[in-house]
């Protein structure tokens, strides 16, 4: 069977006892050919790993991350809250889950930055959005938006792993956050643009 995500690999990835790690593949959509869609693309999903009875290591990184970002040219538009509809998990530490929410923001921050930065007008800082959304295996749960070339990019979806994810993998004393849907599709086209295909036949 044809994967169309990424995210098909979690336990089994979750099971080898790693504290992180990225994952790389290609996936199949029924997708219309067009400038930014084909069929078949390449995704990438990551995680990282917290064990749920230390809380003062991430802090600290946490401190560490916001200082570098605000150092950057970088405006983040974050107007996120967490609510009935976007909770934390009723089996997570509430302190815990913010930090780790926290990480997974100032991380996939750090990583647009990379990405987009470099490619911006100069003297032009870069825009980030963060949106309130919903997946089946996260909770809370993002999608986040870059804005290029004079309007908002989606570049991917994220969240807290679901606590029973964890549990199947045997990691109940862990907390995890998660991002995929950094794509081919929706990335490559836009930071290397090929000519029109009338350029290429002509």
């Amino acid at each position: 069977m044809l994967r169309t995500h990424t995210s098909a690999h979690e336990v089994e990835t979750y099971r080898k006892g790693l504290d992180r790690w990225l994952i790389s593949a290609d996936v199949y959509r029924r997708d219309e050919i067009d400038a930014s869609h084909y069929p078949v693309f390449h995704q990438m999903e990551g995680t990282q790993v917290w064990p749920s009875s230390d809380i003062t290591e991430i802090k600290e990184l946490n401190a560490k991350l916001q200082k570098e970002l605000e150092s950057c040219p970088l405006i983040i538009e974050d107007n996120t809250t967490i609510s009935s509809t976007n909770p934390y998990q009723p089996t997570h530490d509430p302190e815990l889950a913010e930090e780790v929410t926290k990480h997974l923001k100032h991380s996939l921050n750090s990583l647009i930055y990379r990405l987009f930065g470099s490619q911006q007008m100069e003297g032009e800082p870069l825009r980030v959005r963060w949106i309130e959304a919903f997946f089946p295996f996260t909770s809370p749960s993002y999608e986040v938006e870059v804005w290029w070339n004079g309007e908002w990019l989606e570049l991917l979806g994220c969240g807290v792993v679901q606590q029973k994810t964890l549990d199947q993998a045997g990691k109940s004393l862990f907390l995890f956050f998660s991002f995929n849907n950094i794509s081919s599709s929706l990335i490559f086209p836009h930071l290397f643009p090929f000519p029109p295909s009338t350029a290429l036949i002509g």
